[in-house]
């Protein structure tokens, strides 16, 4: 779809902006390292009064995620 969409004479004057293969596997390597800050994020915006007691065992989940990440994928660690 995006090599279609790049492809329509309309689109010829942004064709040198479509990401190479390289670069598409690099974004989805920054998914892999951002999703346990968004998990994070989520977890800690989604009660109507964040208490700051949360932050903590928020942060230390944060940093337990990203243990795990560098252990799984090490080429982002």
């Amino acid at each position: 779809a995006v090599d279609m969409f790049f492809e329509s004479p309309n689109q010829c004057s942004i064709y040198d902006k479509k990401l190479s293969p390289i670069e598409w596997h690099f974004l989805q390597d920054f998914k892999v390292i951002l999703e346990p800050l968004h998990r994070a994020q989520q977890s800690m915006s989604s009660e109507s009064t964040p208490m700051l007691g949360h932050a903590v065992p928020a942060f230390e989940r944060l940093l337990e995620d990203w243990k795990q990440v560098a252990n799984s994928t090490l080429h982002c660690a």
